[in-house]
């Protein structure tokens, strides 16, 4: 997912940050099951995959707001 993500970032405003969840128990319990999680200006908007192309709709989606 990271490769797509960094493909897509150069388009867009955007910035990615990278959160390790082990040895955190809080976002452990939290995302343990879903990761690799994406949000997207704070809200979840993939888990597990997403291609480029459904990231840049959604990134799209995002700038026009």
């Amino acid at each position: 997912m990271e490769s797509i993500i960094s493909g897509e970032l150069p388009s867009f405003d955007a910035h990615f940050l990278r959160v390790l969840i082990d040895n955190r128990p809080d976002l452990e319990s939290q995302f343990g099951l879903e990761v690799p999680v994406l949000f997207v200006n704070g809200r979840k908007a993939f888990k597990y995959r997403c291609s480029s192309k459904e990231l840049h709709q959604r990134l799209l989606r995002e700038a026009r707001r």
